[in-house]
């Protein structure tokens, strides 16, 4: 004969708000590297997650970081319409 039997668990829900702040530390070499891909996205300023890009890049800007010296190649392995994706070379040993 089949049994069943009901089980509830309770779960707290966080809900964050555009108040909520998170800081975040980054060592000169990260920040380099958010520098560089928060200025390689694309999309509207407006209306699109491509406003916190802008809005992150140039909070970095402004605190003198950018990621213009990193040497990034953009790769499209050939995926069809794929528009390829940033390509990490090994550091140099």
């Amino acid at each position: 004969m089949a049994e069943a039997k009901l089980v509830t668990k309770t779960v707290q829900r966080v809900v964050y708000d555009k108040t909520d702040i998170v800081k975040l530390e980054l060592t000169m070499e990260e920040a380099k590297l958010l520098a560089y891909l928060m200025g390689n996205y694309g999309g509207s300023v407006k209306g699109s997650p491509r406003e916190h890009t802008d809005a992150i890049g140039t909070a970095l800007n402004e605190a003198g970081v950018t990621g213009d010296d990193l040497e990034i190649e953009f790769y499209n392995p050939g995926y069809g319409a794929s528009l390829g994706c940033a390509y990490f070379k090994d550091y140099e040993k």
